[in-house]
């Protein structure tokens, strides 16, 4: 049952990054529990400023 995560983060991994990602950046995340993987989009949307810029303007104004 341990190969089915890794499994899923290869597929994951292709789909997501394009396949693109090098064998240490896939060999990094494979040190983490799969879920990681679901989380990391998140982690570049936050961790880029002009996005988090955008995600504020489309939050309401607190009044």
């Amino acid at each position: 049952s341990g190969w089915a995560p890794l499994q899923a983060a290869t597929i994951y991994d292709n789909i997501v990054l394009g396949g693109v990602a090098p064998p240490f950046v896939v060999a990094y995340f494979y040190t983490f529990p799969y879920f990681v993987h679901l989380f990391y989009p998140f982690v570049v949307l936050l961790s880029n400023p002009e996005l988090r810029g955008r995600i504020r303007d489309i939050r309401p104004q607190a009044t």
